[in-house]
């Protein structure tokens, strides 16, 4: 490749712009005029050894510092004074899903439909979905502000449509949520989800017209279910465990419930318009999709197709002790000590205990990573095991089969690059936790759709992820989870809420 370049144009401004590779930034003058072969020419001068071991195969992307987004550079109009230029030379290495710079804009998703649906649940589980992948996501739930507003104790003839006084004061909470929820996506985040009934087109289009005002787009999602026994529990699980119903009788309660669902029902429309980006998923099993054309909107239409309803719990464990363990060295794909092998008896032994009921009817499923420590953990199960490449440990590159404290005496810049920012520093020839992260997607998805009992047997770095995403928890904080060695993480998930439960098996 040549690393001539064209004479700038007496007519170019000049400014300075970053190249990044792993951990090594380099700053560069870079003058207006030149195009995108000039942007390769520099790139190798900047990082000779790279260019001259492999062509630049793989594309460069512009991350923005302050939000952590990345898009691919497309041209040379994109970049700006002070943009940093990252470049992931490894092939061998799943690359972080970077959101293309066209789809980076802000947007609002506004839940449709009559009480006790599952909208909050399933708005909920898609806030942690796409704050786990990278987009800052709020839920701004009306019912929150109503309480604040006027207190929990309200009659069901509130929420009567003929109740004039009763809808003034329903329009004016929902309008102070509406533009709360729009400040903080225009100031913090990048989606915002407005949890509501949000039931005539009436509302609908004072939604619109406020978003249209900040252009900010919009996707509207429609629950619908007519299973009266679904419905029957959501009121009776969540429902009555809301302010509103503190030490009331259960079949009071129950049936002030049922006379709100009444009042709602009466002034109820449907979306029908089908200039809208809208999804509705009816009974939990079918989706209706309409305009639904950009990046974001259809992974999270992809991930709705995933979602079901029916409580399971979801157990998470590391594997038994290993040889590496052992020597404090990490990656590799040694075998278990026997202390390990102890583990894995003491496993089988707590799932016959625990779970008789899911294995006599077929309704646990268990998956390990591919590699030994995985496989040998869950070897005395008495049920089918299925092996997952993606549930392998982050891949260290370089420093596989090393301990800390030898990359910190032979590698000391890495090892306090990676003590700096653990969530994105990337071992070199090997992963970072974002790759991590987004070779899990596909698992976050079969996690969601499987309706067994599930337990996964993986490793320490997979561990934190996946159990970042069912918690909820900052994905900046992932990588400093505790995810001790023999001990279980029991999950119970139900539409109105999650439990955790710690078991430990041996002392670590």
């Amino acid at each position: 490749m040549s690393k001539d370049m064209d004479e700038p144009h007496e007519n170019s401004s000049k400014f300075s712009i970053f190249f990044r590779v792993g951990h090594q930034t380099r700053k560069s003058d870079w003058y207006s005029t030149w195009n995108m072969d000039d942007l390769s020419n520099l790139f190798c001068t900047k990082f000779q050894n790279i260019c001259e071991n492999q062509f630049l195969t793989y594309p460069m992307y512009i991350k923005d510092e302050a939000t952590g987004i990345r898009y691919e550079l497309e041209n040379t109009e994109d970049l700006y004074p002070g943009c940093v230029l990252e470049y992931h030379p490894q092939s061998n290495s799943y690359l972080s899903n970077p959101i293309p710079k066209s789809e980076t804009q802000k947007f609002i998703i506004v839940m449709v439909g009559l009480p006790a649906r599952g909208k909050s649940y399933i708005a909920r589980k898609i806030s942690y979905y796409l704050k786990w992948i990278g987009c800052p996501t709020k839920v701004f739930n009306v019912g929150k502000y109503r309480r604040e507003k006027y207190g929990s104790k309200l009659s069901n003839q509130f929420y009567d449509p003929e109740n004039e006084e009763g809808k003034r004061l329903r329009s004016h909470v929902a309008i102070l949520a509406l533009d709360e929820m729009i400040e903080w996506v225009n100031t913090h985040g990048s989606c915002a989800i407005f949890d509501a009934t949000n039931s005539t087109d009436a509302r609908r289009k004072l939604i619109r017209a406020r978003c249209a005002q900040e252009k900010l787009n919009l996707m509207f999602l429609e629950i619908i279910n007519d299973d009266e026994e679904k419905i029957n529990m959501n009121i009776r699980e969540g429902k009555l465990h809301l302010p509103d119903y503190e030490n009331i009788d259960d079949e009071i309660a129950f049936n002030d419930f049922r006379e709100r669902i009444k009042h709602y029902q009466k002034g109820y429309e449907e979306i029908s318009d089908n200039s809208l980006c809208y999804v509705k998923m009816i009974n939990s099993d079918q989706l209706v999709i309409n305009r639904i054309n950009q990046y974001l909107t259809s992974k999270v239409v992809f991930f709705l197709m995933k979602l079901h309803h029916k409580p399971r719990k979801i157990i998470l464990s590391r594997h038994g002790e290993s040889e590496y363990n052992i020597d404090k060295r990490i990656g590799g794909n040694g075998n278990l000590t026997p202390k390990g092998e102890l583990y894995a008896s003491k496993l089988s032994e707590w799932i016959m205990d625990n779970m008789y009921n899911k294995l006599e009817n077929g309704g646990l499923s268990c998956w390990t990573s591919t590699l030994n420590r995985t496989v040998q953990t869950a070897q005395y199960l008495p049920i089918a095991k299925e092996k997952k490449k993606a549930l392998d440990e982050i891949y260290a590159g370089q420093f596989e089969g090393m301990t800390y404290n030898e990359i910190a005496e032979n590698h000391p810049d890495e090892f306090k690059a990676r003590l700096k920012n653990k969530l994105t520093y990337r071992y070199p020839g090997g992963e970072a936790y974002t790759d991590v992260i987004a070779r899990l997607e596909n698992i976050i998805y079969d996690i969601e759709s499987t309706e067994n009992d599930l337990i996964i047997v993986s490793h320490q770095a997979t561990l934190r992820c996946l159990y970042s995403y069912i918690k909820n928890v900052n994905i900046e904080d992932a990588p400093h989870l505790p995810i001790p060695l023999h001990t279980l993480t029991v999950f119970t998930i139900k539409t109105t809420g999650l439990k955790e439960e710690t078991v430990p098996l041996l002392d670590s």
